[in-house]
């Protein structure tokens, strides 16, 4: 018998927890909605993804013609999307396949370490009877297309590899449809939490939200599998043991109530937190730290329990009271669609070659050393490797070449390589295997069954061995169960292929001469005649969008005739479209400045918020060797949104004051008086924004740059003392240039107008109002000045 008496009767007692940083787990009921919260724009722009998914889903899982699964084992199709910008959180393939086949062990109850399983907890130890198989057809983008060949694993090069805000934004970059596949995201780091670590996260089956389902996870945690176990469980259904609450129910009548998550508990403290949530003499084997939905140490978890696997089985298969979401997945329709049926052969030579300049120099000066890195890593039997520098050179065989050109110019890169591609197909049956295979394997394992004698006789199991609770860390006898072996045969043939791929990045190093043919004492550029490829380097942000539910396009600076601050045109951002884009850069021709006295640049700009949290920034950086950049200045978000807070797209009134800036070398070396001089201007968006105007970029003496132009509805509006708080007695200052009928309004960061500060007729001359801030909240505010009902100046103020 494997019945087991863990009481989820709960006592009353009051518990401290100590503020000590710690990795967790970032899934809990409610985490998506709290993030919707935090994040309205970015997560309503996946609505109408969501109710398509949702469409599709519905319409192919009720015309499935399949019988119920009788038992048999459930496959499910995996992708794993590796995030990356070249460093070590590009796993290897043969990382991806330990973790899948750790992640199969363990929820199989096939473990390394299963045998530690105290008994008490074994004798409700169960398993999901499913295997994850990583998918060998691509969804396909038509009914009538072609089918895309994969080996389940796509790779993308991003900087949102690093702490993504939303941190769904990276599920962006690379989607395939949840009703087909099981999405995986491989990433560097995630946002922390008080100093807490988050190792990854998954998305509840109940959530609704198809275009984001599936598992994050860090990279250094992926490879092992019990990260990945411990997220899988949640994605099937599974909450954490102490129910994210102090003694919770996870709602599995099979684990015994928890006081909190375990950290460092090791086997040698079984039993565990006695006493503590419900009396010794009722639950005397204490908590199941060894449950892989605990925050224990990978080397202690070693199990799920029957209750845990009864809600996997019903999250596959669906209830009347669940409607079947993960049911497509596994349907044997879905699998022939997916190339992870039993002995499908799928197709070779998938992998493709990827490189970058490895200190981000794509352009230098003559005669200096250029470094690239590629992806060797990735690739396995490698018979030779060749880069072609476009100048008529090529290096071997090294994954960081080196190479410094003979002449300037503008130079395509290639990289080559010619592999052995040994391809894979798993049968459980002689006759799936097909025909053609290179090599081909047979292996038996011996697997561990638990359970009733009748169930172990039924595969004709051996060595079985009964087991009792004799030490009475239950509260009956009922907690025997037998242990056996038996054995289990399937056939792996190997279709092995030699490979040759190249792949060629056009324009992709630029080499300048050393001294700048630009000499002119200044220059403008306000894009009135040309636009800002014609006079200015546009660098390709390497987006990849995959699949046509990424809600993601390779976003740019356009030319625009909606605002300007001189002339008619300016360029513009849609940061709307930068959610999930790496940075975007342009940069200006080379100068030759060294006859200037105080060379400087200057440039006008204008943007609004979209959401609550804006994490966009303008970076001005400078280069005198080509390729070698030193920051300038840095426009923080608030200042990029200084507009205020417009959930439609920003279009500036046409007498809404533009912020002008003048940069020059802070650090008081004179360092642009060169001979060879560029400017970059770099946009990184990693959350929602609205949209940035540039314009009237000037470039030139310092002092000529610091002379503005006179407006006669420029207010100088500010507020003193700021940041402010509560208790300061605050003032509203401006100046007006002729008589007129002002507004004053407060807002916050959503656009809600919180105070009304000002509503007069006055004269021209400069205003100073008070500033009452007692009735408002912590936080970041926009001041706005109303000349007539248009907003014409804001300023932000911190109230804390």
């Amino acid at each position: 018998m494997k019945n087991i008496i863990l009481p989820i009767l709960l006592s009353s007692f009051l518990f401290s927890n100590l503020a000590v940083a710690q990795h967790y787990c970032g899934t809990y009921d409610g985490y998506l909605q709290d993030e919707m919260k935090k994040y309205p724009e970015f997560y309503n722009s996946l609505e109408d993804k969501n109710n398509k998914l949702k469409k599709d889903c519905e319409h192919l899982t009720n015309n499935l013609n399949e019988k119920e699964n009788a038992g048999e084992r459930k496959i499910i199709p995996v992708v794993v999307h590796i995030i990356h910008d070249f460093g070590n959180e590009n796993v290897t393939d043969a990382d991806v396949n330990y973790a899948i086949d750790q992640l199969n062990k363990n929820i199989n109850r096939q473990a390394d370490n299963m045998l530690t399983t105290p008994e008490v907890f074994a004798a409700v130890a169960g398993s999901a009877n499913v295997e994850f198989r990583l998918a060998k057809l691509a969804p396909k983008d038509c009914d009538n297309c072609p089918e895309e060949p994969t080996n389940g694993i796509v790779r993308i090069h991003s900087e949102l590899t690093d702490v993504p805000s939303p941190r769904d934004i990276v599920k962006s970059l690379s989607y395939w449809n949840s009703y087909q596949y099981f999405n995986i995201w491989v990433v560097r780091s995630l946002p922390s939490s008080d100093g807490n670590t988050l190792l990854g996260y998954a998305q509840f089956p109940w959530s609704g939200a198809m275009s984001t389902d599936g598992v994050v996870l860090l990279a250094s945690e992926f490879k092992d599998g019990h990260t990945l176990t411990h997220e899988v469980g949640h994605w099937l259904g599974l909450r954490h043991t102490w129910g994210d609450a102090l003694c919770g129910d996870d709602g599995v009548a099979d684990t015994p109530p928890a006081k909190e998550e375990n950290w460092g508990v090791q086997l040698s403290d079984f039993p565990h937190n006695l006493n503590v949530c419900v009396a010794d003499s009722i639950n005397p084997a204490g908590e199941m730290f060894v449950n892989y939905m605990d925050y224990s140490p990978d080397q202690v978890t070693s199990m799920f329990t029957d209750g845990q696997m009864e809600i996997v089985n019903q999250t596959l298969e669906g209830d009347d009271l669940n409607y079947p979401y993960r049911r497509y997945l596994w349907s044997q329709e879905n699998l022939e669609k997916t190339g992870t049926t039993d002995g499908y052969e799928g197709e070779s030579c998938n992998k493709k070659p990827d490189f970058i300049e490895n200190y981000g120099n794509n352009t230098n000066c003559l005669g200096e050393l250029n470094v690239l890195k590629g992806n060797k890593n990735i690739f396995t039997n490698i018979s030779s490797l060749t880069w072609d520098w476009g100048d008529g050179n090529t290096t071997t065989t090294t994954n960081s070449p080196q190479h410094t050109y003979d002449a300037a110019g503008t130079y395509d890169v290639s990289l080559t390589l010619v592999y052995i591609d040994d391809v894979t197909s798993k049968s459980l049956s002689i006759d799936d295997v097909k025909p053609g295979y290179t090599s081909l394997e047979t292996i038996t394992e011996t697997k561990i069954l638990e359970g009733t004698l009748e169930e172990l006789n039924a595969v004709n199991a051996t060595n079985i061995t009964l087991h009792l609770d004799d030490s009475n860390y239950s509260v009956t006898l009922d907690t025997l169960f037998y242990r056996g072996e038996y054995e289990e045969t399937y056939y792996l043939a190997h279709y092995e292929s030699t490979c040759n791929t190249t792949v060629t990045k056009e324009n992709f190093i630029t080499i300048l001469p050393v001294s700048a043919t630009n000499t002119n004492d200044s220059y403008k550029y306000s894009f009135e005649t040309s636009g800002l490829e014609d006079d200015f380097h546009v660098l390709d942000n390497e987006l990849v969008s995959d699949w046509n539910f990424n809600i993601s396009a390779n976003p740019n600076w356009d030319t625009t005739s909606k605002a300007s601050s001189d002339g008619n045109y300016s360029i513009m951002m849609d940061g709307k479209k930068l959610t999930s884009a790496n940075s975007i850069i342009f940069e200006t021709q080379a100068y030759n400045l060294s006859d200037l006295s105080e060379p400087a640049i200057s440039f006008d700009f204008i943007g609004a918020a979209v959401n609550s949290f804006p994490r966009n920034e303008l970076i001005v950086s400078y280069s005198k060797e080509c390729g070698v950049w030193k920051e300038l200045a840095t426009i923080s978000a608030e200042e990029v949104a200084s507009a205020g807070y417009y959930s439609q797209d920003f279009i500036p009134e046409v007498n809404m004051i533009w912020n002008d800036t003048v940069m020059y070398d802070r650090i008081g070396s004179n360092d642009l008086k060169s001979e060879n001089v560029r400017f970059r201007f770099e946009y990184t968006s990693l959350s929602l924004t609205n949209r940035l105007y540039i314009d009237n970029i000037r470039i030139g003496e310092e002092a000529d740059l610091l002379i503005k132009p006179t407006s006669e509805n420029r207010f100088g509006l500010s507020v003193y003392p700021n940041p402010s708080t509560h208790y300061d007695k605050s003032f509203v200052m401006f100046e007006t240039s002729k008589e007129g009928n002002i507004d004053v309004k407060m807002y916050n960061v959503l656009g809600s107008e919180v105070k009304n500060i000002l509503n007069k007729s006055l004269q021209k001359g400069f205003h100073s109002f008070d500033l009452s801030l007692e009735d408002i909240e912590e936080g970041v505010y926009f001041i706005s000045i109303l000349e007539d009902g248009k907003v014409m100046e804001t300023t932000k103020i911190v109230v804390q």
